[in-house]
């Protein structure tokens, strides 16, 4: 079986409640409780896996289960885990899990899959999970086969490879030969904790209810858990760096699009540096620190070109113009896409310090290098990149009569997936999700720069970017066809190879190849989620907001002319309401606003579905994750020190160690790994009446009481 995406993508607090006991109120009196009444979760995990390691006589590892909140269960479906903490967890030692199992008794450790044992264990062992308020829950799991797990620090915060994942999941449907696919995302069973309340008449299809904890408490019993699952992906290590985009006129006509490096988190920012100057973090309030400068920064009020209305007149031009920016016919001038390079691994320079104590990062030469098999020198870390797809019996979702993407044999069949905003650019993994961190200014509070924003009183924020594809090596040229979106649409350059076919799929399976980093597109949009952390709303959904909701397309003319468009959407008009399965991972997570674009009452297919304001100023982290839980996120605490209050001291950059502990520091996964949202390109922007308004209020904390 197959983890759902995006499960372990941040710490886990040590403040989590964890016991098998079951709070007892003695006192008789209802009217004089003291202890509120409360839930448990009480079942047995199952482990189907290799021989557990062993070492000073103990198991290795243990099994760790997380239950989420299925109102926000982990994304793509919701948050869960993104931005905040699941609702609970419990570890199952390995020694009360594998009772039976011989133990080594040497200090060295001893893995009896190292020594040519390779037949499946079977063992269960109870579990609790206690105290837990009212609600329907998911489990997720996993076996730490390695023993690296440390639930308070993201470096060590989720599965690795080797490690055994699971969950609550329907394992009969996860079983199916169909299903044993690099992109299916099994189906978790509910975990119902309390008496439901009515669900309201007009509450919409698949509305979860809330729960209640009876006065006597609630046990959820007999609850099976089963990890089986062996990752057999790394996270995917990676480093940033912020990108400088531009368009220029092509040797035989037309535009060519240029990306190169302008900041990298690998390098202290040095604003007289003629490589990395001042580009690209224009308005960051730490422009003028060397350590908390960001990658790149957008402007609140960023003002982008409309998608072209028609791809395949427009091409290339239209691709290049749209992602680059650039002035419009009529004399607008457009700001491009925002990009961001990932680069696979930390850097050579500290490589050995990634894999080394405390760190212990899965690094491995990346391979292949090149498409003709050249190997990088220093290069560490890689990205394994593939079309996202979804399964269907209907064929009405290929085209007729082509060769290059002919009707599958059989159904039900895998169909490659496009973007949300549709053809024809196709939707590759990993995904890549900027996520807000807590203001702090001057960094006082959080030296490592690692909170995430989220609590009842202070919204979620995300950004999603679109993973691009094309050369198997970064560069600076200006080749159209390097991760490019004109590159990405004509499904070209993974591992500098041609996909094959528009589906990007052979056989049922993905074409999954390889590259040493992954080019990064921002979407102008901010998602803003507000309920998250109310107990007493089911509505989990966020809300899109944009600056502009109509901009002058990006369209050209088969002749090379531009041809652009007034008053197009930013956003599709039918992002929230197109059936097509590519939609499900949108409209799982946001909702139509309220009023539409002229302030009356939003109109489907005619508004677009999206707020207008300018997007919420400050830091956000940069998450990649994979659809088997696999993640990684900057800034974490391998890239600085957390300050005098945790006993670590501060960074001393000079050194790249701690003052107080004696541990090392990685440059490259520190406070410089950000993007930063900046104040408006248009001072009169982001204030009432303007042609921006501010930032709407779902998207702001609530003010200090």
């Amino acid at each position: 079986m197959r983890i759902h995406r995006w499960f372990f993508l941040l710490p886990l607090a040590s403040a989590f409640a964890c016991s098998n006991n079951v709070q007892v109120d003695t006192l008789g009196d209802p009217a004089s409780r003291v202890i509120t009444p409360s839930g448990v979760i009480r079942g047995f995990v199952t482990y189907q896996g290799p021989h557990p390691c062993s070492q000073n006589g103990h198991i290795v590892g243990n099994a760790i289960l997380l239950v989420f909140d299925r109102r926000n269960p982990p994304p793509p479906a919701g948050l869960g885990g993104l931005t905040g903490l699941p609702q609970n967890f419990v570890s199952v030692e390995g020694d009360a899990l594998f009772v039976n199992e011989p133990r080594w008794g040497g200090s060295d450790r001893y893995c009896p899959k190292d020594h040519g044992v390779a037949d499946v264990v079977t063992v269960s062992a109870p579990f609790v999970v206690s105290p837990m308020p009212g609600g329907s829950y998911i489990i997720a799991a996993f076996y730490d086969y390695t023993g690296n797990f440390l639930p308070t620090f993201k470096f060590r915060n989720i599965p690795e490879m080797g490690d055994i994942g699971g969950g609550t999941v329907d394992t009969v449907a996860a079983l199916q030969p169909i299903n044993q696919n690099a992109d299916y995302m099994p189906t978790f069973l509910p975990v119902d904790v309390g008496i439901p309340r009515p669900v309201p008449q007009d509450a919409g299809a698949g509305t979860v209810p809330i729960y209640d904890i009876p006065d006597q408490g609630y046990v959820a019993d007999n609850v099976q858990v089963t990890v089986g699952s062996a990752l057999a992906l790394t996270r995917p290590y990676f480093y940033a760096q912020g990108m400088s985009v531009a368009t220029t006129p092509g040797t035989t006509g037309g535009l060519q699009l240029s990306v190169t490096p302008a900041q990298s988190s690998e390098q202290t920012h040095d604003k007289t540096s003629t490589t990395f100057s001042n580009t690209g973090i224009a308005g960051s309030v730490d422009i003028n620190d060397p350590h908390y400068a960001p990658l790149l920064t957008i402007p609140q009020d960023i003002r982008t070109f409309a998608p072209p209305t028609d791809p395949v007149t427009s091409l290339a031009n239209g691709a290049n113009l749209f992602e680059a920016g650039g002035t419009s016919a009529t004399g607008v001038k457009y700001l491009g896409l925002p990009h961001l390079r990932l680069l696979g691994g930390v850097g050579a320079s500290q490589m050995s310090v990634g894999k080394a104590s405390p760190f212990n990062m899965q690094l491995f030469p990346y391979s292949p290098a090149l498409s003709d098999g050249t190997a990088l020198s220093g290069q560490v870390g890689g990205f394994n990149v593939w079309r996202s797809g979804f399964l269907t019996s209907d064929p009405s979702f290929w085209p007729k009569n082509s060769a290059s993407d002919p009707l599958p044999s059989s159904f039900p069949a895998w169909r490659g997936q496009f973007i949300p905003e549709g053809w024809p650019v196709p939707n590759y993994w990993p995904l890549v999700v900027l996520s807000k961190l807590v203001d702090d200014p001057g960094h006082t509070k959080d030296p490592a720069a690692l909170t995430a924003q989220g609590s009842a009183t202070e919204p979620v924020v995300i950004m999603q970017g679109i993973t691009l594809t094309g050369a198997a090596t970064p560069t600076g040229t200006s080749d159209p066809d390097v991760d490019s979106l004109i590159a990405t649409a004509s499904a070209a350059g993974l591992s500098g190879k041609k996909l094959g076919t528009g589906a990007g799929f052979k056989d049922g399976e993905p074409i999954i190849g390889v590259q040493d980093h992954l080019t990064v597109m921002l979407r102008p949009a901010a998602v803003c989620f507000n309920t998250l952390f109310d107990p007493n709303n089911s509505d989990k959904h966020g809300q899109l907001v944009t600056p502009y909701l109509y901009s002058e397309s990006a369209d050209y003319t088969f002749a090379g002319q531009p041809a652009p468009k007034p008053n197009t959407p930013v956003v599709p008009l039918d992002l929230l309401t197109n059936d097509d399965p590519s939609r499900v991972q949108v409209t799982n997570l946001i909702e139509a606003p309220a009023k539409g674009a002229t302030g009356k009452p939003f109109v489907p297919g005619t508004d677009p579905p999206a707020n207008v304001g300018c997007l919420p100023k400050g830091r956000y982290a940069i998450n990649v994750v994979y659809p088997d839980g696999q993640a990684w996120t900057v800034p974490n605490e391998a890239g600085a020190c957390t300050g005098t209050a945790t006993g670590e001291g501060d960074t001393n950059w000079k050194t790249l160690t701690c003052t107080l502990q004696s541990r090392p520091v990685i440059q490259s996964q520190g406070t410089r790994a950000v993007v930063e949202i900046v104040g408006p390109t248009d001072p009169n922007n982001c204030k009432v009446g303007a042609a921006v308004p501010p930032t709407p209020a779902m998207c702001l904390p609530e003010p200090a009481k």
